[in-house]
């Protein structure tokens, strides 16, 4: 039996892929949503998975005493107030994701040893007061703490988590970008603790069920001869008014039809989060796109695998000036510097028609981000990996 800690639409989005594959045998897997604002019971994925038998949603009253009840209805009901008065307590939402724990870990201790669970995973970005709460419950309940990448490390910086993964005893990795942004020892990948898996989010085999899942939402239109552009953009990142002033000017032009999509993080209740207020979702829009313009965020690869024409806005950053992208090394990306540039090469799109992709040059780009290459499946090494785990 497994357990996994879904915190965030980013945790689902890649826990999700293993989910469903570990269902398919007779064991159980458990899905436990440790954000007490956002639900996710909207979300396709998520119908998705519990409509398989074995695939079990636990529910939070599982685990409250009278104290934690009551603190969950009040939370309930502040979410409930209109939506520009919960957007005002921004601050408020933020700190019950991050720091408030409404589980009696007597009544989880109890559930774990019931169930039998050998294994509870977690999402490496799991904030530090839930991460420990789960961690310290190793040794109470015998079971193995295994963290899983939450999404795609796109930007080359560094990062410190070499204290926390020395107390868990697997970490699964989707290459090797991890090894540069952690700045890992050597001792800790040779231990066993490190495993490169590859990616679940983007295994083609998960793609493909994306589509079915996906495949009934947009609705059968007449081709016109616009060329679709699928607009990604990350909220309330430092770039802010060049997206804005981009995305106006491309959808003052007559021969294109341009769709938006918010990247999908932040800590609003229910309908009134980001992760809601898009038309399409990722794959529904990549789908639809004929063209993908986006900053460094991993939905790239997923366009890549479906042979989309991609530009990477090189030149809008998220965090801070001095950014710099992994995906700027590939070939098979568009790599822009400047806003014109982005209009010369739509032109360039509407005299060919359709991208110019070169087999070599898309393997390349999958093989360094999710680890894959042809004729093996990722989804299956995942399988073979909880399976030894069960004995």
């Amino acid at each position: 039996m497994h357990l996994f800690i879904i915190d965030q639409y980013i945790t689902l989005d890649m826990f999700a892929p293993i989910i469903y594959k570990l269902s398919k045998k007779k064991n159980k897997t458990f899905i436990y949503n440790f954000n007490y604002v956002q639900s996710f019971k909207n979300e396709k994925k998520f119908s998705f998975l519990f409509n398989k038998k074995n695939i079990v949603n636990i529910k939070i009253i599982n685990f409250f005493n009278i104290v934690l009840l009551s603190k969950f209805l009040f939370i309930y009901f502040v979410s409930k107030l209109p939506e520009k008065i919960v957007k005002k307590l921004f601050n408020f939402w933020r700190n019950i994701y991050a720091r408030k724990i409404l589980i009696s870990e007597k009544k989880f201790i109890r559930f774990i040893k019931e169930n039998k669970i050998k294994t509870i995973s977690i999402d490496e970005s799991l904030p530090e007061i839930k991460r420990d709460f789960i961690i310290n419950l190793k040794k109470k309940c015998s079971i193995k703490i295994i963290v899983i990448h939450g999404g795609l490390h796109t930007f080359k910086v560094k990062h410190n988590i070499d204290n926390f993964l020395n107390r868990v005893d697997y970490y699964l990795s989707p290459g090797k970008i991890p090894i540069h942004s952690y700045d890992f020892k050597k001792s800790f990948i040779k231990s066993g603790k490190y495993l490169e898996l590859g990616s679940p989010r983007f295994s083609p085999e998960w793609i493909k069920i994306l589509d079915r899942i996906n495949k009934n939402v947009i609705k059968k239109e007449k081709k016109s001869k616009k060329i679709r552009i699928g607009f990604f953009v990350r909220p309330n990142n430092i770039s802010s008014k060049k997206i804005e002033s981009l995305f106006s000017k491309l959808s003052k032009l007559e021969f294109i039809e341009i769709k938006l999509n918010l990247k999908p993080r932040d800590s609003l209740p229910g309908k009134k989060s980001v992760i809601f207020k898009s038309e399409l979702n990722s794959t529904e829009l990549i789908n639809w796109s004929d063209i993908i313009i986006t900053y460094s965020t991993s939905i790239n690869v997923e366009a890549i695998l479906k042979n989309k024409y991609t530009i990477l806005m090189d030149y809008i950053k998220v965090h801070k000036e001095n950014e710099y992208s992994w995906f700027s090394k590939f070939k098979i990306i568009e790599t822009v510097k400047k806003e014109k540039k982005i209009f010369e090469l739509i032109n360039k799109f509407r005299l060919m028609n359709k991208p110019n992709i070169k087999i070599k040059d898309k393997y390349k780009l999958l093989k360094f981000f999710i680890s894959y290459k042809r004729g093996e499946s990722i989804l299956e090494r995942y399988e073979n990996f909880y399976k030894k785990l069960e004995i």
